[in-house]
């Protein structure tokens, strides 16, 4: 029997790459995989929807695709969440196809896509350790270049860290760095990348949907905390990877980052994950040391002749965002 994959991509204003990335599944069907896919667009305001609708219904995509349509843009929690409702329990599942405690779910960026084949040994993996509810595969560049995308949980020492940037502390702080370098072998970790993110239904049942106070960034990291929480286990799988376009379709991270300021919800979605996780105390504990942490890093890092890659105003909107309008409140 064929294994059996959901395929979910929310699309906001990157219709293009989000066919684009529907298009290169094709891989996966070459691997014998029975998959099938949801493209969501998360009320873009553009001509989004009708251009995904109209190549739905005219492309043969070698496998089921189905269009939804948002009624707001909620964010990346909620767009996925459309679906991931509908087989919340066994008996709203849409229909036989999927719906058992063991199919699996493939949360896939719209700026992504599969330019090799290797999924069965990640499906494989995952059938074969039921304690295993969510795996990320590598993430590449399009240079090829790999990206991190396992990650630890985000906390004080981590805020120190990054806002020094020194690297003295972070050999001392290197057990806390969130983002270490990438492995190539598969292990254990606390988060991987929302970009690529494999999620086994029954550890969504058991969970519940993804928490759409997030509107963006953050939201993948307290899954699977969640996800944990629940007995399951968090793995990389680097033996399977797709190119992340970084940045396309928000422009927070990849080569446009140090051009744009940092948008308001993500210090929103951030604080929200510290309160949520660890109380409102340690989020102003973590809030303080970033911001006398941060000046030092710079001076450092101008000391020793680096051009600072950050957004601009970065320091700036941290303590407007947090102490000014309140974003931590």
């Amino acid at each position: 029997m064929k294994m059996k994959l959901l395929v979910v991509v929310v699309n906001y204003r990157t219709p293009h790459l989000a066919l684009e990335c529907l298009r290169s599944l094709a891989w996966v069907v070459n691997d014998g995989v029975d998959v099938r896919a949801v493209i969501v667009d998360n009320c873009s305001g553009d001509n989004s929807a009708c251009v995904i609708r109209n190549e739905v219904e005219e492309f043969d995509f070698k496998f089921p695709v189905t269009f939804m349509q948002s009624e707001r843009n909620g964010g990346f929690a909620y767009g996925n969440n459309q679906v991931l409702r509908k087989f919340l329990t066994p008996s709203e599942s849409a229909d036989c196809y999927f719906g058992a405690d063991n199919d699996v779910i493939w949360l896939l960026n719209p700026d992504t896509y599969l330019q090799e084949r290797g999924v069965c040994s990640l499906l494989d993996f995952m059938r074969l350790n039921p304690k295993v509810g969510i795996v990320g595969s590598k993430v590449v560049n399009q240079d090829g270049t790999v990206r991190r995308s396992a990650f630890r949980t985000p906390s004080f020492f981590s805020e120190v860290d990054s806002a020094l940037a020194m690297g003295p502390v972070s050999k001392l702080l290197r057990r806390f760095q969130v983002a270490p370098k990438p492995s190539v072998t598969a292990m254990q970790v606390d988060w991987v990348s929302g970009a690529s993110l494999f999620l086994r239904l029954g550890a969504m049942r058991s969970v519940g949907l993804m928490d759409e106070k997030y509107f963006m960034y953050f939201e993948e990291t307290d899954y699977c905390l969640s996800v944990k929480k629940q007995g399951f286990e968090v793995w990389l799988w680097p033996d399977f990877s797709v190119v992340h376009l970084v940045g396309q379709a928000s422009g927070v991270t990849g080569a446009s980052r140090m051009l744009k300021r940092r948008p308001k919800y993500w210090f929103e979605s951030r604080a929200y994950f510290f309160r949520k996780n660890f109380g409102s105390a340690y989020l102003h504990c973590a809030n303080l040391a970033w911001l006398l942490c941060y000046p030092i890093g710079r001076v450092w890092q101008r000391l020793r002749g680096k051009a600072c890659e950050d957004p601009p105003y970065l320091w700036w909107d941290f303590f407007r965002y947090y102490y000014l309008m309140s974003a931590a409140a």
